[in-house]
């Protein structure tokens, strides 16, 4: 999972300042149509879902310590 974190595929549409890729929602689409394409499934689609009910939902504080949790590398553990 660091490749995908770093790679930009967690969260891209999330703001950089929250752990995620600072992209739109079309990057997201992209990103989750591209891995589709080639096969790739590693639990991004939860990710976001997460993500982004953080952000809707959250705190300012909820969505900075959540949003970077849920972009973490090794907080999934069906990701390891």
């Amino acid at each position: 999972m660091d490749h995908e974190r770093e790679g930009g595929l967690l969260l891209p549409d999330v703001p950089e300042e929250y752990g995620g890729g600072g992209g739109t929602f079309a990057h997201e689409t992209v990103v989750i149509e591209e891995l589709a394409k080639a096969g790739v499934s590693f639990g991004s689609g939860v990710q976001s879902i997460v993500g982004h009910y953080i952000l809707a939902f959250g705190t300012e504080e909820q969505n900075v310590n959540g949003c970077q949790k849920c972009a973490a590398v090794n907080w999934w553990p069906q990701s390891r």
